[in-house]
């Protein structure tokens, strides 16, 4: 048997010596010239290609009858002489491909066919000359091209590690800005889990704002300095000493908290700054007027 390595383009063929001691020697040989060496050194007819041909079209006939499972992921055309065992080996394991005759002959017309074109590849060592056709195509073209895939993959992940960096620190950095914000806002969150609770449960903090507002204005300080302040109003222009001059502020001193739509309109509404989130957020699913867009005929 020959042993063969690749490195590059050297092809390695390791030779057994018909000698007593076994002796295995080495020998280069350019990858470029590896089906010439092979015919020269008659490893190979030089007329192989014939019989190599026609191997090719009984593996072309017989290719559809085989399973796929069978066949795996390689072409009809990359069908080698160790692909066509390896097939041959699991039609010979199959059932409905394995059954034989009473002579011990295979019946299955598949698996007769695959040991013919086993056996046409190891007729004259066909198989080493189709071997090395395949050998020179991958080291030539398919191993360049898959050092190319890799180098493109790898500067992809390249890239695609440093995006992964900058996206970090740019969440890093709105995750920050995002909880100075809600500080900022009077309550805490590191996420947007609740968030919307968190900011309707804010008026609830208008009610004692306004409460202090309102106490601060009824109170005797404010109502002394208010009324000053519209008495000095008519002295320097010479108005009515009764005239308002500051109307929120008079009736916010009169009313105590009342509504904006009380103070423009004098329309009585009832107020409720408590209301808390889960009436907030019902509001949303209250019964609202219906908008015509005109797409629905009438």
């Amino acid at each position: 048997s020959v042993s063969v390595s690749v490195s590059e383009d050297i092809v390695v063929a390791v030779i057994p010596m018909n000698s007593e001691d076994r002796v295995e020697l080495p020998i280069d040989i350019p990858l470029s010239r590896l089906q010439d060496w092979l015919i020269g050194r008659n490893w190979v007819p030089k007329d192989y290609f014939p019989a190599l041909k026609a191997v090719k079209a009984n593996i072309d006939s017989v290719w559809a009858d085989v399973p796929g499972d069978v066949i795996g992921e390689v072409s009809k055309d990359d069908v080698t002489m160790f692909e066509a065992n390896r097939i041959l080996t699991a039609l010979k394991e199959l059932k409905g491909f394995n059954e034989k005759n009473m002579l011990g002959q295979y019946t299955s017309s598949v698996t007769k066919k695959w040991i013919e074109i086993v056996k046409g590849f190891e007729k004259d060592n066909i198989f080493l000359a189709d071997a090395a056709k395949h050998l020179v195509h991958n080291v030539s073209f398919e191993v360049s091209a898959v050092r190319k895939s890799i180098t493109r993959a790898k500067k992809k992940l390249k890239d695609f590690d440093s995006k992964e960096t900058d996206l970090k620190s740019s969440a890093s950095a709105h995750k920050q800005a995002f909880t100075a914000e809600c500080k900022e806002l009077g309550f805490e969150a590191t996420s947007t889990d609740g968030l919307t609770d968190k900011i309707r449960s804010m008026h609830m903090q208008l009610q004692p704002l306004f409460e202090s507002l309102v106490g601060h204005i009824q109170s005797d300080q404010f109502r002394s300095a208010l009324n000053y302040f519209n008495e000095f109003i008519a002295f320097t222009t010479g108005g009515d000493e009764d005239a308002v001059h500051m109307p929120a502020i008079t009736t916010l001193l009169s009313d105590g908290d009342i509504a904006v739509h009380t103070f423009k309109t004098g329309e009585h509404v009832d107020v409720n700054n408590n209301i808390g989130c889960e009436g907030t957020a019902n509001t949303e699913n209250s019964e609202q007027p219906a908008i015509d867009f005109g797409d629905a005929p009438a």
